[in-house]
């Protein structure tokens, strides 16, 4: 974030200011839990596609962003006897 100090009309710069929001210290060993059962993970957010990724990177997920907009529906195998909802969390 920058900072500006002066007149309106004039401002100039005054220093920056980093910020950092890092996941969880628990998220990477939580999403390789779930790869360990068979859950496949995805991250969706709102963020940068590379802020998004390089926190993906983070916690172990391996590219699985969805950008902002509708959630698209999983495409689930006909042999398959899971239903949408449980793909979707449900």
């Amino acid at each position: 974030m920058a900072v500006a100090a002066g007149p309106a009309a004039a401002m100039k710069l005054a220093g920056l200011v980093a910020l950092s929001d890092p996941p969880p210290q628990d998220s990477a060993a939580l999403v390789s839990e779930l790869h360990n059962l068979g859950v496949r993970t995805v991250m969706v957010t709102s963020d940068a596609p590379a802020t998004a990724a390089i926190v993906a990177k983070a916690v172990g997920l391996d590219g699985a962003i969805c950008p902002p907009g509708p959630i698209p529906t999983p495409s689930i195998p006909s042999n398959s006897r899971s239903s949408p909802a449980s793909f979707a969390g449900g």
